[in-house]
Formats: structure tokens, sequence, C-alpha cells
């Protein structure tokens, strides 16, 4: 309730932790809070979407130079460098 009547008109719920019933447990508690305080709270659910991930690189690690291009290869198989790294989703 605080946190609504500092403000807050939209409350996210991330789906990629926790069980179903939490987040009917929150969205209930977000409700109930936004009627006693009299206010419109919206509710704003974040669902995951695929986890993809960058390779591994020749020497553990590269660091981006802004400016300078670099490609994502989701065909490549061998080991990233500064220029280019593969994927894990095709």
């Amino acid at each position: 309730e605080q946190m609504i009547r500092a403000g807050v008109d939209v409350v996210r719920l991330n789906f990629s932790h926790g069980k179903a019933q939490d987040h009917i447990d929150r969205a209930t508690m977000v409700r109930e809070a936004a009627a006693r305080v009299g206010k419109s709270v919206a509710i704003m659910a974040d669902l995951q979407g695929p986890k993809i991930r960058v390779g591994k690189f020749e020497n553990g690690k590269i660091e981006l130079i802004p400016g300078a291009k670099f490609i994502l290869d989701a065909d490549r198989t061998e080991l990233g460098n500064p220029d280019i790294a593969s994927l894990d989703y095709k």
C-alpha cells in the first residue's frame, strides 16, 4: 500500500521465478492493496523468452570496443574472438 500511495501504478511480476500460485497470490495482493488505496494499478507479466547465450572465447573472454564490428553467428562452432562469436540458439 505504501508503494501505491507513493505513486506506483504498474507492478511487474517476473514469471521466470516462482510457481503459478505465487504469481496468483502476488497479483491478488496488488489488487487488494490498490482497492484499499482507491487507485488503479496495472500488473505487467514479464514472461521468460529464449535464453540466448554466446559461446566460449579463445582466451576465456574478450572486451568489446565501442564502434567496432562484432558478429554473432549461430552457425559458428569455433571459439570466439574479438571479431566473432557463436550462439547457442539457432
